[in-house]
């Protein structure tokens, strides 16, 4: 069978006949605080809360500069542990 929504192969047969990238955009959620959040909007809200979304005046190369400065200087990610 193929996908309702592109014509590729479906894997997915119940509710709708769809291929896994439209599977997960109609259906793929987090269940946070007893709630349902589809996976985009809590990505982007994430984004939002660590100043990472990129803005409306921003050029795409501008966005990915501020990306790249956020994860070098985060003490989250490896060999940018700041020893004391």
């Amino acid at each position: 069978m193929k996908c309702t929504d592109c014509h590729k192969e479906s894997t997915h047969y119940s509710p709708l006949y769809l291929c896994d990238f439209h599977y997960a955009e109609r259906f793929s959620t987090q269940f946070i605080n007893g709630q349902d959040i589809p996976f985009k909007q809590l990505f982007r809200d994430n984004l939002m809360k660590r100043n990472l979304w990129k803005k409306p005046e921003e050029t795409r190369d501008e966005w990915n500069q501020r990306c790249q400065d956020a994860g070098k200087n985060s003490k989250w990610l490896p060999g940018n542990i700041v020893k004391e």
